[in-house]
Parts: structure tokens; sequence; C-alpha cells
């Protein structure tokens, strides 16, 4: 089951955001503090043609560690084309924007182009590519394949 927002969860504007990110300014970060206090939050959804990121690697890469670095400095769920039957584990882990590539989230995490069957596609302007030395890869693949777990 995909996580959403209902309709009285509060919701994050991109470009409020953004505004809070880059700022110096102390009254408009103490009016907009609510963003990074307690659970991450989605997206209005309001479209997003211009700042749409996606974290690109292999498997165990790192990329599902860079994801909750971004959700904790940004206070925003960040989403993911892999399909919940593949990864359902990890949202229970908290990783709550698991297959959402929609507009409620910023940044999606993908191996692509390892396209996954059913996997939603999404596009995106910016690209953060994660790079790991594959031979710390192959053996924490083989151990995610051994153990059933991303531990």
């Amino acid at each position: 089951m995909r996580i959403r927002a209902s309709k009285n969860t509060p919701v994050v504007n991109l470009d409020e955001l953004v505004a809070v990110l880059r700022s110096k300014d102390e009254t408009l970060w103490n009016k907009n503090k609510w963003i990074f206090e307690n659970e991450f939050k989605f997206l209005d959804g309001k479209a997003n043609k211009s700042n749409k990121v996606a974290f690109a690697s292999f498997p165990r890469a790192g990329n599902t560690f860079l994801r909750k670095c971004c959700e904790l400095l940004t206070g925003i769920i960040t989403g993911a084309d892999n399909t919940l039957h593949v990864n359902i584990h990890l949202q229970l882990q908290g990783c709550r924007g698991e297959d959402i590539v929609d507009d409620t989230v910023w940044v999606v995490k993908t191996h692509s182009p390892w396209i996954m069957p059913e996997a939603p596609l999404f596009k995106c302007n910016k690209v953060i590519s994660v790079v790991r030395n594959p031979l710390d890869v192959v053996l924490s693949w083989l151990n995610l394949l051994a153990l059933c777990n991303h531990h």
C-alpha cells in the first residue's frame, strides 16, 4: 500500500521550502520551522518541472542512506521508482515514499537504467549519481541476497 498524505496532513510547497533553505532570514526560518518538526512531510503536489532530482546508483551503493540524509536535511519524504513488491521492507523501516515518483516528492531514488518490471516511470532534470567501490557493492549485494534485508 502506498503511503499518501491525507486531506488533514500538513504538506509543503517546494518553492517555499527552497526559499527557506536558501535564506539567512531568521524570521522566515521561525515561520517555517514546522516543516522540520515531527515527521517528514510530502510536497503539496504542485507541478515540479524544473527541480525534480533523481538519486541514481547501482543497488547497494548507498542510495537509501543518501535518501535518509536528504529527508533529515529537508524534512521532505523522498520517493523511489522501486515497486512495493520488491521494497515493502524499506517502507516498513520508514522510507514512506516507496513506489512514489509524482510531484508529492522532490527527490526520487532510482537504480535506472536497471529498470524493474512494473516500476513507475518519472522524468527528472537533475541527477545525483551515487558511486561506490565495485568490490564493496558486490559484497554488500551478496549480503543482501543471503540475509534478505538491508542491514
